[in-house]
């Protein structure tokens, strides 16, 4: 040190290191070697959006990059990374985006403001048929918003239910070919009894249960109501599983609104491709009813039409029994082929070509059932009568106006969304370029070039934007909303103190012998200077 200059001045310099140098092996794992750059975060934040974990992102870069020597972290310094941007990302509260959140009580409070919320939503169009589990809360919560909806029970829950309250194989099997039946009530009732009997469970208290709530569960007694042919909750459980393709448990509020939003995109686009195919694609025609089975194409959805298609190739195996004329209709009398006690009764109307069938398929699914294609078929109709045409069901069911168009990009395009139209875009050239040595030796010229001036109109860029603060506004205003709720250990025991901090004799100091501290709050040490470890 200089006495005059009161500064440290070099008067000679070792080129020699004062340690050993590190294996090649281990040098991509010493700290002075490991950053997550810019570029990589870009990339890393790409894969993170659409749900990949960090290791499978560390895995891709360890392929894309030629190896894990090349990569320039590890994958724990890539979990501490992303960790400290969602940080940043929920600096001012992660429930500010729960205002509208409602906790999981399955109470009837909650389904019933979950419904009105539902109800609200609607426009106040009220639901003409429900399914549901049975849950007692939900019942009577639809009984208090959807008092005139039918209520149907799901069917897969009652078969599950019926082996654990009744040890009886044989009547499971029974029970559920009775539960799906297409008769008449009086029917069912015989069937019924018959059933109880011979097992010997009028005394059972399940099925005496199932017996007083028949009406939301049997089909005898369900058949004329639009349940669209469902009959267990399996579009609920089939969207939990498909959202559950972009959810976990550890998501944050506003991660999960993002990935929510992922899922619906994937649908709509979903949605469009079979749009696109419905539209420039026609289904073949198998039937010898040409004309009926055309208008068909034209009127129907290809998936719905599938349904329509197949009703008209049971009317082959249908016979017209007789027919009685009336002075308004003519009533039909079908019967199935080689099966006489079979039949059903269908009236036709001349005037405005309506049918009516007793099998009530129409008021149950709103498609035209094989009796009434046998009564067309007899009427020599080459098209669907439009009393038989559910909108739903049809190619114009949803108007253009509220159809999304799945290829608009916005104009206020974000960084995150302008880095994957670039990366995508590049695709290409490097595909070109990796074919021949001067053409790669080319492009990693003009991408050294291209990366440089872009760095430095970044940098410029950089030093004069001025960045809008997460949980800000654009006007420099904070926004104030819910705060985080208190974290509570989900062990242990969450609300009191430890036994460690409330014992009479606190542990040792393992240097200095001393009670009150560790060694590594020790006085005695912290005197001392460690000398750290020099990065290579």
């Amino acid at each position: 040190m200089s006495k005059t200059m009161k500064n440290y001045v070099v008067t000679e310099f070792v080129s020699t290191h004062n340690h050993p140098l590190a294996a090649p092996h281990c040098v991509p794992f010493l700290r002075s070697h490991r950053r997550v750059g810019d570029a990589d975060i870009a990339q890393v934040m790409a894969m993170r959006n659409v749900g990949m974990k960090p290791a499978q992102i560390m895995d891709y870069m360890t392929c894309q990059s030629g190896g894990f020597h090349n990569v320039g972290f590890t994958v724990k310094d890539l979990r501490n990374k992303l960790h400290s941007i969602r940080k940043e990302e929920i600096r001012n509260g992660d429930a500010e985006g729960a205002l509208g959140y409602l906790s999981a009580q399955e109470t009837e409070d909650t389904y019933n403001w979950v419904l009105s919320t539902f109800l609200k939503a609607m426009d106040g169009k009220r639901p003409i048929s429900v399914v549901t589990d049975g849950d007692l809360a939900m019942r009577n919560a639809i009984r208090n918003i959807f008092p005139y909806a039918r209520h149907h029970l799901c069917s897969w829950h009652l078969e599950r239910n019926a082996p654990k309250n009744v040890h009886i194989p044989e009547f499971v099997s029974d029970f559920s070919i009775l539960m799906q039946m297409e008769c008449d009530v009086k029917e069912f009732e015989t069937l019924w009894a018959d059933m109880v009997s011979h097992y010997g469970l009028e005394t059972n208290a399940w099925v005496v249960e199932m017996y007083s709530d028949r009406e939301r569960w049997a089909e005898a007694y369900l058949l004329g109501h639009f349940f669209a042919g469902m009959r267990s909750t399996q579009r609920c459980e089939g969207m939990n599983c498909y959202l559950n393709r972009f959810l976990t448990v550890r998501l944050r509020l506003f991660e999960f609104v993002q990935q929510y939003h992922r899922g619906l995109a994937r649908m709509r686009v979903a949605d469009a491709e079979a749009e696109t195919a419905m539209e420039h694609s026609t289904p073949v025609l198998i039937t010898q009813l040409k004309s009926l089975e055309k208008n068909g194409t034209e009127v129907y959805t290809q998936y719905i039409f599938r349904f329509f298609q197949d009703e008209i190739q049971r009317a082959s195996a249908l016979i017209v029994a007789r027919r009685v004329d009336e002075m308004e209709r003519r009533l039909y009398f079908i019967e199935m082929y080689s099966h006489p006690k079979s039949n059903w009764m269908v009236e036709y109307y001349p005037i405005d070509s309506r049918i009516n069938c007793s099998c009530l398929m129409f008021e149950s699914f709103g498609l035209p059932c094989c009796h009434m294609i046998v009564v067309m078929k007899y009427e020599h109709l080459s098209t669907i009568p439009p009393s038989l045409v559910m909108r739903r069901w049809t190619r114009c069911s949803r108007p253009p106006a509220q159809q999304t168009n799945v290829c608009k990009i916005s104009r206020s395009i974000s960084h995150m969304a302008r880095y994957e139209i670039l990366s995508s875009g590049y695709k290409l050239m490097s595909f070109y370029a990796s074919h021949a040595q001067d053409s790669f030796e080319d492009a990693r010229q003009v991408e050294h070039e291209m990366t440089s001036w872009m760095r430095k109109r970044w940098e410029m860029g950089k030093n004069k934007e001025c960045k809008t603060e997460i949980g800000e506004s654009t006007d420099g205003q904070t926004l104030v909303g819910v705060g985080d709720p208190p974290v509570v250990k989900t062990k242990g025991n969450p609300g009191k103190k430890s036994s460690a901090q409330h014992s009479r004799n606190p542990k040792k100091c393992s240097h200095c012998k001393c009670r009150g501290h560790d060694k590594r709050t020790c006085p005695k040490l912290s005197s001392k200077h460690p000398i750290d470890d020099i990065p290579i």
